[in-house]
């Protein structure tokens, strides 16, 4: 599941203010951000690498796993 502290972190250090914004920053969208908040989906490892990079951090940390 995504790391949703680390990336309301990330995006909001780099000026994002609303998840639209937090989309176009890391290059989501706003449906996907939807998805993987309520873990429906989960984001591929390919889109995990653009969005680290996109954001300036590790691709491990950007995923947390989910205790069921």
């Amino acid at each position: 599941m995504l790391n949703e502290e680390l990336f309301r972190r990330r995006t909001q250090a780099l000026g994002a203010r609303t998840d639209r914004e937090r989309c176009t920053i890391a290059g989501i969208s706003k449906a996907s951000l939807h998805r993987w908040r309520h873990g429906s989906v989960t984001p591929s490892y390919t889109l995990l690498r653009q969005m680290a990079r996109r954001l300036n951090v590790p691709v491990v940390e950007l995923t947390v796993e989910v205790k069921r």
